[in-house]
This record gives structure tokens, sequence and C-alpha cells, in this order.
């Protein structure tokens, strides 16, 4: 199974880090499977740049070259094709959107709530949209990251409640 939240957080910490002021997170149960997209206004991504992030080894951070850096995205794409399912980015000067897309068989693992929370606890003042959508209902939530704690426990409590919502209306 593939953790949808990973990926997320792992897309939208590099929202983040492109100096995005509004990222959002869109997830669509569409029957059998699993759309999911990360959409940022910041600086975007030459198609040279896209083609080095799929392929691993590429970023933009000062301490990438520590061995660590750059797999994100790689990842992102390797999880969703072993899945049977697709992974794309598009960008132009300003603006990344990066999609995945996971066939039949792919209910979401992980957990959205602790996702929901890291990015909370991003780069101050960023607007944060996740909005999920499904055969038995869906929830849009807003907060901005950079909050206080007890702001972070908000989102955090929040989003478990719509995800919990979710798991029962799909019980019935």
């Amino acid at each position: 199974m593939t953790d949808i939240p990973r990926l997320i957080l792992e897309l939208a910490e590099n929202s983040l880090e492109s100096g995005a002021d509004a990222i959002s997170i869109t997830i669509a149960e569409t029957g059998p499977g699993i759309d999911a997209s990360v959409a940022d206004d910041g600086c975007g991504m030459t198609g040279e740049a896209i083609a080095s992030s799929l392929s691993g080894g590429y970023s933009t951070k000062a301490n990438a070259d520590d061995g660590n850096g750059g797999r994100g995205i790689s990842v992102c794409r390797m999880a969703a094709e072993s899945a049977g399912g697709t992974f794309l980015i598009t960008s132009g000067q300003t603006g990344t959107t990066a999609s995945l897309s996971i066939p039949q068989g792919e209910p979401i693992t992980g957990d959205l709530a602790e996702t929901a929370m890291a990015i909370s606890c991003g780069r101050a003042g960023v607007r944060v949209t996740i909005s999920r959508s499904g055969l038995h209902g869906g929830y849009s939530y807003v907060f901005y990251t950079g909050a206080s704690a007890s702001d972070v426990l908000r989102v955090y409590s929040d989003v478990r409640k719509f995800e919990r919502e979710i798991r029962e209306s799909n019980k019935k």
C-alpha cells in the first residue's frame, strides 16, 4: 500500500521550500482509486529541474550535497508507479503542481491529520488548503503555517475529526 499522507508531506515540504505563499492539497477518491495533488505558487521549476528531480538527486537546498537531499520527488514517482499509478509534475515560472494517481485497490494509508500538523509547523504565514472528496463525502479545510502550538493541535484535531467521519461513512 502507498502511504499517501507521507507523499503529500514530502511534496508540501518542497512547496514550503520553494517560497510558496499558498499550497493546495487535493485528494479525490475516484471510486476504485485515488488522485492526489499538491499545487503551490512558489518559484516554479524548469523542464530540466523537473526531469532531474524525477530521477533523484536534484535539490536546491544548501545542504543537499550531504547525500540525503534531492530524493523526495523521485520517491513519490516510484511509489505511485510501483502501485501501478502515475506521477506528474507541471510547472511554470511560478507555481508547481505534483499529481499522483493510484489505481484500484489503494486505500489511503498513513495519517492525514499528522501530515497536516507537520505542514502547519512549517515556514510561517503560508495558506494551506486540504480538500478531500469521495464517494462518501469529504471536506475542505484551510489553515496557516507557523501558528501557535494550540493552533497546530487544532489543525490536527479538526483533520482527525474529518478523517474519522469519512472512515465511518465508508463502513456503511
